[in-house]
């Protein structure tokens, strides 16, 4: 645990903080009782101060907001600048943990009864483009939880920690920092005794440091995310209660090479699995034969594909792009636990990381196309027809730079982010860009016509050389007796001769 560098102390550093009964529309990530279907804002609650401990030490500096108390049902927001005050440009980061503990004991607290339904790290600043804010600089959600545990003292909170991969370090810059956070108690509210279930809380937030001793090359991030829903405020997309392949194309901004440990947080009622490729979308379909080769119809919506025999029959056949593969997720399990209904938490699903993300290494440049093949199916919540998701793919580069960088690759604020879902391409037309394996693909039409031209351009040849050789005794008609197909050959070889 980051924690254990910490020496803990009161400051007199702000943080504000309200709790409700209400969340976010449509964000749930398990039972009825981790997400709202109310509508009503996130924030929908008057914010009071809160008070606010810092950690100081040589290795880790953080903070921790409370405590407070968590009752069946609740929501609770934070929100802090904290940070400003103890991520100082020239430091630099080699991992972060952010969650829920007990305020008494100060373990952990896992999913369920907290759902982490985020905790982000924002870097503000002014300029726009590819390098612009940052929500995303350091992040929990409650589907990074990765193992079967839950409740008080869980290891399966591990999965909130991520470090940056061996070796590189995150430079801190002058821009401002936020922490902010919305959690949810999901245990379910029976009758009065709901204050008797008092949980008594912190949030906390802990960065690991770089040693004094040790030299770190600079590590930058990419987060690739998917286009978004006719501007939906939380960023997502729907998908129905079929199962269904979607994707989405667009560009690297800087020269650099992928690192180890990437992750991903989506909504895992609803995920399957997901291919990265280092091309267009529309050579990728080009190379398999087409949307009709997958087996997909477009249904009900520009940007939604049907799969008629299922998303894994689609993942399997584009897995076999092999030339341009960098990233691959699939499980047809589950990727929850299931609880049968245990201490006030509800019966149902709740999200787990159980697979993981497996990427190649990948050295681009800048303006390489990339583009995501997501996989989706209904794992629980069946009666949600239009299921809002989050695809939001993150991975560590190597920018060949001194200092950090951070490509939010999101069509909200970058040119270089997709703009939208892809559709099936013309099956007859090739797509733009590089068209990789030209004869050995699946250009059924053109490798015909080659194959063709190059058996006359060989017969012809067989042909002048047999005239050269002034074979006699032998009647030309004896060569080509087998079938009435040999001779037809002839007939047009010697035509063609005649003409060249």
């Amino acid at each position: 645990m980051l924690s254990k560098y910490c020496n803990w102390k009161l400051s007199s550093l702000a943080g504000s903080y309200c709790q409700n009964m209400r969340g976010p529309r449509q964000e749930s990530n398990g039972p009825a009782g981790t997400g709202d279907q109310s509508g009503m804002p996130a924030t929908d609650c008057a914010q009071a101060a809160i008070f606010v401990e810092v950690c100081t030490g040589m290795m880790a500096t953080g903070l921790r907001m409370g405590p407070f108390n968590s009752h069946p049902g609740q929501w609770h927001f934070f929100w802090t600048e904290a940070l400003q005050s103890l991520l100082l440009p020239g430091k630099c980061i080699t991992q972060y943990g952010g969650k829920v503990i007990h305020a008494d004991t100060k373990e952990p607290i896992g999913f369920p009864p907290i759902h982490m339904h985020h905790l982000h790290i924002q870097l503000m600043r002014d300029k726009g483009g590819w390098d612009g804010s940052q929500s995303h600089w350091w992040e929990t959600h409650g589907d990074f939880s990765n193992g079967p545990d839950w409740g008080i003292g869980a290891l399966s909170t591990e999965g909130y920690n991520k470090h940056v991969t061996s070796g590189y370090c995150v430079t801190v810059g002058e821009e401002t920092k936020i922490a902010w956070a919305v959690l949810n108690d999901v245990r379910i509210v029976e009758g009065n005794d709901k204050l008797n279930k008092s949980l008594p809380c912190f949030l906390e937030v802990v960065f690991g440091l770089s040693s004094p001793n040790v030299t770190y090359k600079a590590a930058s991030l990419f987060w690739l995310n998917n286009p978004w829903h006719n501007g939906d405020v939380y960023g997502r997309y729907l998908v129905g209660s079929s199962e269904e392949v979607l994707w989405w194309s667009g560009h690297i901004p800087i020269d650099g090479e992928t690192l180890a440990n990437p992750w991903l947080h989506t909504h895992r009622a609803r995920y399957l699995g997901m291919l990265l490729f280092s091309e267009n979308a529309d050579n990728i379909l080009y190379q398999v034969g087409g949307c009709s080769s997958l087996r997909i119809s477009t249904f009900p919506t520009p940007y939604t594909h049907i799969a008629e025999k299922g998303a894994t029959h689609s993942y399997r056949i584009l897995k076999k792009v092999n030339r341009s593969l960098i990233c691959a997720d699939f499980s047809e399990a589950p990727s929850a636990i299931h609880i049968g209904g245990s201490d006030g938490i509800p019966d149902g699903f709740y999200d787990r990381t159980f697979s993981a993300v497996r990427c190649q290494r990948w050295e681009f440049k800048a303006g390489s196309q990339f583009s995501v093949f997501a996989f989706h199916a209904p794992r629980w919540s069946m009666s949600t027809k239009d299921f809002p998701m989050h695809f939001n793919l993150f991975f560590w580069v190597d920018a060949f730079d001194e200092i950090s960088h951070d490509a939010t690759l999101n069509p909200a604020i970058s040119r270089y982010a997709p703009q939208r879902f892809g559709l099936c391409p013309s099956p007859l037309s090739h797509p733009s860009g590089n068209p990789g394996n030209f004869y050995f693909g699946h250009r059924i039409v053109w490798s015909s016509l080659l194959t063709c031209f190059f058996v006359l351009c060989l017969l012809v040849s067989c042909l002048r050389h047999t005239h050269a050789q002034k074979y006699t005794g032998v009647p030309m008609s004896s060569l080509t007796s087998t079938s009435a197909a040999p001779s037809f050959l002839h007939d047009l070889a010697m035509a063609i001769d005649e003409f060249i």
